[in-house]
């Protein structure tokens, strides 16, 4: 056995006995209240046995302070099942192991048993917090990489125990076959059973059953055991087998048999076959305590060449011996004897084959005028074996057709399909609507049942069926489009299809031509507003009149809508801004769905619904449904929601059968700001009146908030001024009274604002006009014009500069960011262009001053 470590894993609980020491990871632990357990388990074992030895679980363990700092640790190993839910096997446990405060490594002792372990069981180990009175109130177990541990001292655990693999026969999907050496076989009696390596009849090993004095020694293989978990042999299956005997006793007469153990309903029953030179000399019987015994008499032993034998449906022949009727009988053990009076008899039993034989009709459902293919799958056939079949197919008329098909196995071949074509196979069949019995024979080779002093004939018989149909199917929805054909007709000859519904007002009337070979094909497409429930579909022709007559049966059902389109007119939106929603409808069909609804819901960020609504027609095929999204809407990942069958036509079709989702971020409003600046002379002094409209990106106002204006000069801030909002005007006015000691020259007036929206605010920052100020009052009346026409592109491009300067995130920020529009300002009034138009100014400034 491999030393196995405590790893983490995903599989069964979380907890894996792995072979690999785990690499150097963070250490895991897992705590476990008293009386409760956790498990470790291996990957799935092969089968075989474990030996008897001793065992040793190392664990790192510290007891949780409870009443006490200690302890009470049970360790058990055991055999489980696959999944981990039926103990197979204990191989034994250890308890009371004391576990301290201190997280200490424990070498938990465990001298273990033998154990059987059957393909996939796995090697669990419990470890299992003892309920001890005054004990801590759980455990922490560590295990899995190297923590505390020293490198390459990991819990685990280590045992000198071996195992003794075996391996099985799969005999659901293979033959039951003695060709290569098998365990599974026991020996019964005083003389022996061996396994020869030497080649007979199918060039294979054989079983050698060996007896003298009559000891009835027998080999006996078992079904539904630890190392063969088969059920065992259904009825219905074929024995085949072949054996040679060697030797016969001179001084009496031999006896060859052949048992089986049968369980049917609880009840066991042995049933068997012999040979010998008389059917007074019946074997010994092998299975005691059964509830019933019988055989059949197989006739005088041969010897010295092979013999074969098949025993057709052991279940109809036990029936016979038995004299009872079984109900769901299966063969759970078969047994070899040989049987000799005073000398041994050597018998060799080679190549026992459980032959099954499966019928295939394909398809099961065809239109007339296709064909069927007929198939049978042999399984566990006899190898160099000619096998025949017959194939017969009795039509709804009630005629039987038939057609014949061979296969010679070859000298390895145990598996086979035979096939036939309906009808091109068969002479003289017609196809007709209706169900079509299927009979398959096998007439090669003949099986004998034995019967009073003779034996009588038995056959291999299996069936199977299929239909044939107008429609190609038998179920449609409305809009689907039925296609019916119909064979056996005139050469053009004229016809009509009546579909008649559920009501009178739901029946239809379709006129159709055969073509040249006398096939109708034709097609229609159910109405959108068809009744619902069974039709009858029949065709009438002109002068064909075929029995019974050409008449199918279907149903209608609603339409089950499908969302082909579900999209949005953008992918990301600002908050105030309109999302509108396009989706398309098709019928089964795929044509669009002209005048029905599409509900839908919006659901936030959170999850929280915020509409619910309905799109309807678009008039272009679609459906459309547009919303406006909140000025203080959450910002993140939206999405528009289409339940499943919440959509609908007048007719009552609906759908779609799944929910669908489209997604779209919302994010915070860019605010557009738009201002003008005035200087009011009067005679109390000049104001400088800063007016500003504020607007969402759907051009509605910006009424509540926070509005500043910036004057700047030469970089330098002169002062922030307020603005409130005038509901009269919808603007956003602030005033300044310039004072005496203000710098002349030219300001520069930024705006910034912000709404009351959270988490995030919508803001912006802008440098949005500017003014020129200087010590005379009346500059403003009489050169006001020719300054704003020199200052406006001015201050269209300082506000565009600015404006792309400052990036995106920063103007959506809720702090106003002073010092890098001071920066933008500083930057924009040192370039040269500005200068000169500055100057410019001044000198005509000095020379008004002159005059």
């Amino acid at each position: 056995m491999p030393t196995y470590y405590l790893n983490r894993s995903v599989s069964l609980t979380g907890n894996v006995l792995s072979a690999q020491s785990p690499s150097s990871q963070a250490e895991t632990s897992i705590s476990i209240p008293q009386s409760f357990s956790i498990f470790f388990y291996t990957q799935p074992l092969a089968e075989g046995q474990i030996s008897g030895s001793t065992w040793t679980v190392t664990i790192y363990a510290q007891a949780v302070p409870g009443q006490t700092d200690t302890g009470s640790l049970t360790a058990e190993l055991s055999i489980y099942s696959l999944d981990g839910t039926i103990q197979n096997a204990l191989i034994g446990s250890s308890s009371g192991n004391a576990v301290t405060a201190t997280t200490t490594k424990i070498d938990i002792p465990i001298q273990g048993v033998t154990a059987t372990v059957k393909n996939g069981d796995r090697l669990t180990l419990r470890l299992y917090a003892e309920s001890v009175a005054g004990s801590a109130a759980s455990l922490k177990i560590f295990y899995d990489g190297q923590g505390n541990e020293l490198l390459g001292d990991e819990s685990r655990i280590q045992t000198t125990a071996t195992v003794e693999e075996s391996w099985r026969q799969d005999f659901e999907a293979n033959p039951f076959s003695l060709s290569s050496v098998n365990r599974y076989w026991q020996a019964f009696g005083t003389g022996s059973v061996t396994q020869v390596s030497i080649q007979y009849y199918t060039a294979s090993h054989s079983l050698r059953v060996t007896d003298k004095s009559g000891s009835g020694t027998y080999a006996r293989y078992e079904f539904n055991t630890v190392n063969n978990p088969s059920e065992g042999l259904p009825s219905g299956t074929i024995l085949s087998f072949y054996w040679l005997a060697t030797s016969v006793d001179s001084m009496g007469t031999s006896v060859l048999s052949l048992h089986l153990q049968i369980s049917d309903q609880g009840s066991s029953y042995e049933h068997y076959w012999y040979w010998s030179s008389s059917n007074t000399t019946i074997p010994p019987l092998v299975y005691p305590g059964t509830k019933k015994a019988a055989g059949m008499y197989m006739g005088p032993i041969s010897l010295g060449s092979w013999t074969k034998h098949e025993l057709l449906n052991w279940k109809k022949q036990a029936e016979i011996t038995l004299g009872v009727s079984l109900q769901s009988p299966r063969v759970v053990s078969v047994s070899l004897q040989s049987t000799g009076l005073g000398k041994a008899t050597d018998v060799y039993w080679d190549n026992i084959f459980v032959s099954s034989y499966t019928p295939s009709a394909q398809p099961q459902r065809m239109q007339e005028g296709q064909t069927n293919t007929l198939s049978l799958t042999v399984t566990g056939a006899i190898p160099s074996t000619t096998y025949q079949f017959e194939f017969n197919v009795t039509d709804p008329a009630g005629i039987t057709t038939t057609s014949m098909v061979s296969h010679t196995t070859s000298s390895s071949e145990t598996n086979f399909i035979v096939s036939r074509i309906y009808p091109d196979d068969f002479q003289g069949s017609g196809v007709l609507v209706g169900n079509y019995n299927v009979s398959i024979r096998q007439t090669g080779p003949v099986y004998l049942i034995p019967q009073g002093s003779g034996f009588i004939t038995d056959y291999v018989t299996t069936s199977t069926s299929f239909t044939v149909h107008l429609a190609d199917r038998a179920i449609y929805q409305r809009t689907d489009t039925l296609r019916f054909q119909a064979s056996g007709y005139g050469a053009l000859e004229t016809a009509n299809v009546t579909l008649l519904g559920p009501d009178p007002s739901s029946n239809y009337l379709v006129p159709v031509q055969a073509d040249s070979t006398g096939m109708i094909v034709t097609t229609w497409v159910i109405p959108r507003n068809a009744a619902l429930g069974n039709y009858t579909l029949t065709v009438k022709a002109i002068t064909t009149i075929k029995i019974p007559s050409d008449s199918d049966q279907f149903n209608v059902t609603s339409a089950v809508l499908q969302l082909s389109r579900l999209s949005t007119d953008a992918t990301d939106y600002q908050r105030t801004q309109n999302v509108t929603l396009h989706a398309t409808l098709l019928y089964p069909g795929q044509s669009i769905v002209p005048d029905g609804y599409l509900e839908f819901q919006v659901v936030q960020p959170d999850g929280s619904v915020f509409l619910t609504s309905t799109a309807l027609p678009d008039g272009s095929g679609g459906y459309v449904a547009s919303f406006k999204i909140p000025t203080a809407a959450p910002i993140g990942s939206w999405q528009i929601i289409v339940p499943s069958w919440q959509s609908g036509d007048p007719s009552g079709n609906n759908g779609p059968t799944k929910t669908s989702a489209v997604r779209f971020a919302v994010s915070p409003a860019v605010l557009q700001v738009q201002t003008s600046v005035s200087i009011d002379n009067s005679q109390n002094g000049r104001t400088l009146q800063i007016q500003a409209s504020i607007t969402y990106p759907d051009g509605s106002h910006a009424s509540a908030g926070q509005a500043m204006a910036q004057l700047v000069h030469n970089g330098i801030t002169i002062v922030y001024v307020p603005l409130m909002f005038d509901a009269a005007k919808a603007m956003w006015i602030g005033y300044y009274q310039i004072k005496s000691s203000d710098p002349e020259g030219l300001w520069l007036v930024v705006i910034s604002a912000k709404d009351l929206a959270g988490p995030v605010s919508n803001s912006i920052y802008n440098v949005v006009h500017n003014v020129l100020v200087d010590g005379a009052a009346s500059y403003w009346n009489i050169d006001m014009s020719l300054v704003m026409a020199i200052l406006a592109p001015v201050g269209a491009l300082i506000a565009f500069i600015a404006w792309r300067l400052v990036p995106r995130r920063k103007r959506l920020s809720v702090a106003l960011e002073t010092e890098k529009v001071m920066q933008t300002v500083n930057k924009v009034q040192s370039t040269d262009f500005f200068r000169s138009i500055r100057d410019q100014l001044a000198t005509a400034s000095s020379l008004r001053n002159e005059k």
